[in-house]
């Protein structure tokens, strides 16, 4: 089905399926279905663009991993805020 949609989206637009498919890809984040429109873009041969791929996925999941840990940094200091907010209630001083 998909092929199917992609070969008349391609066919409408008269561009190539495979042009067609990596936009696709490009608006879903699918990097894989992305090297065929790449390849024929630009100058690098496949194994550069699938290192490159590679690298991106994995900076993607480096920010990722990232974001966890400000989340978690974030969570932890509102936590601290919220122990000291109920000692001031309680009438504890601030250390």
């Amino acid at each position: 089905m998909e092929r199917n949609a992609i070969k008349e989206l391609a066919k409408a637009f008269g561009v190539r399926p495979r042009v067609a498919k990596g936009l696709f890809g490009l608006a879903r984040g699918d990097w894989n279905a992305m090297e065929g429109m790449v390849s024929r873009l630009c100058e690098f041969d496949l194994n550069t663009i699938k290192k490159s791929i590679s690298l991106i996925k994995r900076l993607k999941l480096a920010k990722e991993a990232d974001d966890v840990i400000e989340t978690k940094e974030e969570e932890n200091k509102l936590a601290m805020f919220e122990a000291l907010k109920e000692k001031i209630k309680k009438g504890a001083d601030v250390e």
